[in-house]
């Protein structure tokens, strides 16, 4: 993990340790007041092999992330960029799975970005 944690750093994205087994980092990353680390902060934070992700927002250079956490509403999504004409949009992304299976959608923007924002959440039939 050190040396993915080196190669992103010097690609201009910011690597977080994760504790294994979990999805919360492993130091202390507050949002919009992160700065980018020395590569030898990089080193000791990746010393003891801890898991890998990368923050986004303008520590990365502008990065942002659609999550869908359900696999199945991917697709449909995909389908409407591709029918609204965005497919090039499309191929400049980073897509991939996640350990839950759900999907990442991963990319750079040229504006100033909010932070996160809820776009959607499964609509419940229950009442509750």
């Amino acid at each position: 993990m050190l040396q993915a944690a080196l190669s992103l750093h010097k690609k201009g994205f910011r690597p977080i340790p994760i504790v294994a087994g979990t999805k919360k980092a492993a130091i202390e990353c507050s949002g919009a007041s992160a700065v980018m680390p020395s590569e030898e902060e990089v080193r000791s934070q990746f010393s003891n092999g801890s898991n890998i992700a990368v923050q986004s927002g303008i520590v990365s250079g502008n990065l942002e992330c659609i999550d869908f956490d359900d696999p199945d509403c991917f697709e449909p999504w995909r389908d409407l960029v591709v029918a609204y004409g965005l497919e090039e949009a499309l191929g400049c992304c980073y897509i991939q799975t996640t350990p839950s299976g759900g999907y990442h959608v991963i990319y750079r923007v040229t504006g100033p970005i909010p932070g996160n924002q809820k776009l959607a959440s499964q609509y419940s039939t229950t009442g509750s």
